[in-house]
């Protein structure tokens, strides 16, 4: 299987100053973040799908796996593969918080 990486930049931001999320400021994940990293997500599958692609997961950094993986405590206490959008996630510490890139077949 060979892994592609497609870079899409969608000018998805926080409210406030424009760039990225902010922290709640407790150290815990925001809703508002994890949607900023579906969204990125969304926009590199669009665009996979419009060079024909299939894609089979999402390389995600560290702490976007983390962060499903705390909504999702019963998935990894059974040991199944986490997902977002259908689509198996593969931690990659090279892959920015807000950049999750496409890994398709």
């Amino acid at each position: 299987m060979s892994e592609r990486r497609t870079s899409v930049t969608t000018g998805a931001a926080a409210p406030g100053d424009g760039s990225r999320p902010r922290s709640r400021g407790d150290g815990a994940p925001s809703p508002l973040r994890l949607a900023v990293v579906i969204d990125e997500a969304c926009a590199r599958v669009w665009e996979a799908w419009g060079q024909a692609a299939t894609v089979v997961g999402l390389r995600v950094s560290p702490a976007v796996y983390e962060a499903v993986a705390l909504a999702r405590p019963k998935e990894v206490q059974r040991g199944y593969p986490l997902m977002l959008l259908g689509l198996e996630l593969v931690v990659d510490a090279a892959v920015g918080t807000y950049e999750p890139a496409v890994v398709c077949a």
